[in-house]
């Protein structure tokens, strides 16, 4: 411990150390988060590519899985020897798939039949096998004994394309191949890729994998050297592709360059602010100090008022008491009914007065706790404890007090009773006339509360007044009617904030209120 404070005052006296000790510390926490974010930017970046190319991959197979359907339901016709109507199998095959823009019959290695015929004739009579990439990839589909595609490529009839052909055997014998025609715009719109192989976000490429096909053909003209690990590729084995997609405009080096430099920003304003307050140390302890010396003051001054108002202030109200109550007793025959009554009003305004000047101390202090500790308080004593310290004012007011079984509550003894007090004081003075008080006290439990409810018939309170009447000085009714400053709420308000609670009331004019009266468990 002497050793850390032998530290920490080297470092005090030494402002331009604390400042590269803040510099360099911002310095690795910044860059190490730049690293952390590079990562997780590339990780993330890399899960988008691999999702995007298995939902390519998923609606590639989609399509061409049509194809394989279609080419065995047709090689099926020919095996038995039911083509004869094949423009009819044919349209019936091709409404079911919108994906195939063709289909043919290749008895040997020659195009005998095509469907539609219109814009394909030029295929008839075609010998795939005097091209060495059909024929090779012909026998690719006769080895697999299913449907291969072939490209793409450009297709005789025009355009360019793919073609899908799957053997078939009449007698244990090759007889030719089924073959399927997709045009490369069809299997892009399918695919939801422009001609390019380039959208906002991506970058496609799908090309022959040389080190299992036959031939060459690419999809597209886009740049995939195979070396960045970035880019995610995965195997198409109805055509032997490889799929390749990469990000078009890939963020994450830059994103990080970006926060490394910030952080670097950062880190010297780090160093900068911490040099600067480490080089005034002595100038913050002399504001602390004026400031200490400065509320001390204050306190002092408040110390003087709640003096003054507890005794100065008294004094002359308790001479104005004390000779009217004289002047009363002395001079009581000669005085007329008038000068009687105007002695009554005196003595009366000034024994408010005295009460108001005592309501404003308890109002002063009662942010004070005194240094009396939290215990624990047992409702049910307590309660009896202030009934029995109000016996006068109950059996002079009639006053019954139902009290049910209640929690006990840790708090500080002294405000909860002058809070209960005030509620009990405020049931019984603002009763209705000619009534007799009815006051039900009791507890609950509400989430972190222990909540006391104290309810009244008495006169009530309008809506629009509930949050006047914890005002200071705020009265619904004037002197004349009824006792009492407007402080006590104020007062009771106080307390129950001091201590972490808070208190609510419920009432309407003529139906008597309800306070509640939130003390926290803990």
């Amino acid at each position: 411990m002497k050793t850390y404070k032998k530290f920490l005052n080297y470092l005090i006296n030494r402002p331009r150390i604390v400042g590269w000790l803040a510099f360099l510390y911002a310095l690795i926490v910044t860059q190490y988060v730049a690293y952390e974010n590079y990562n997780a930017k590339k990780s993330a970046e890399y899960r988008t590519l691999q999702l995007e190319g298995n939902n390519t991959k998923d609606r590639l197979y989609s399509i061409l899985n049509h194809s394989i359907t279609t080419t065995r339901i047709l090689a099926y016709f020919v095996e038995k020897g039911e083509a004869d109507d094949f423009d009819a199998i044919c349209a019936d095959l091709l409404s079911r798939n919108k994906y195939i823009d063709a289909l043919q019959l290749v008895e040997g290695t020659i195009i005998t039949r095509t469907y539609p015929l219109e814009s394909n004739e030029t295929v008839i009579g075609f010998d795939i096998g005097t091209k060495y990439s059909h024929k090779s990839n012909s026998q690719v589909a006769l080895n697999r004994k299913e449907l291969y595609f072939e490209g793409p490529f450009e297709l005789k009839q025009g355009g360019k394309g793919i073609v899908g052909r799957y053997p078939i055997f009449k007698n244990g014998q090759l007889w030719g191949f089924t073959a399927v025609i997709i045009r490369i715009e069809t299997l892009l719109s399918g695919l939801g890729i422009s001609s390019t192989g380039v959208n906002e976000e991506f970058i496609y490429e799908i090309k022959k994998d040389l080190n299992i096909a036959k031939t060459d053909g690419a999809f597209f003209n886009n740049n995939f050297d195979g070396n960045n690990e970035q880019d995610y590729t995965t195997y198409i084995g109805l055509g032997d592709w490889i799929l390749s997609v990469k990000m078009r405009n890939s963020s994450y080096t830059t994103f990080t360059m970006l926060i490394s430099i910030i952080g670097m920003l950062l880190s010297i304003m780090i160093g900068l602010i911490a040099w600067y307050f480490a080089y005034q140390p002595l100038k913050l302890k002399k504001l602390v100090d004026e400031r200490t010396i400065e509320l001390k003051q204050k306190n002092a001054e408040l110390e003087q008022f709640a003096f003054v108002a507890s005794h100065d202030l008294q004094e002359p109200l308790r001479t104005i008491t004390t000779f009217l109550s004289k002047l009363n007793l002395d001079f009581n025959s000669e005085l007329n009914d008038k000068a009687k009554l105007y002695i009554h009003f005196v003595n009366d305004a000034a024994t408010r007065m005295r009460t108001m000047i005592i309501d404003l101390l308890k109002f002063s202090t009662a942010n004070e706790i005194n240094d009396e500790e939290f215990t624990q308080i047992n409702l049910n004593e307590t309660i009896h404890e202030i009934i029995a310290s109000m016996q006068t004012v109950v059996e002079e007011s009639n006053t019954k007090i139902k009290v049910s079984d209640l929690h006990e509550i840790y708090s500080i003894k002294s405000f909860v009773n002058q809070i209960i007090q005030n509620l009990i004081s405020n049931a019984i003075k603002y009763k209705k006339e000619n009534t007799n008080p009815l006051i039900s006290v009791y507890s609950e439990i509400q989430d972190e509360y222990i909540v006391i409810h104290i309810s009244d018939q008495g006169k009530g309170i309008s809506p629009e007044y509930h949050d006047k009447i914890f005002e200071l000085f705020q009265r619904l009714e004037n002197s004349a009617t009824s006792s009492g400053t407007g402080i006590g709420l104020t007062i009771t308000k106080k307390l129950i904030e001091r201590i972490g609670g808070k208190i609510t009331v419920k009432s309407e004019e003529g139906k008597g209120s309800l306070f509640s009266v939130y003390f926290p468990k803990n």
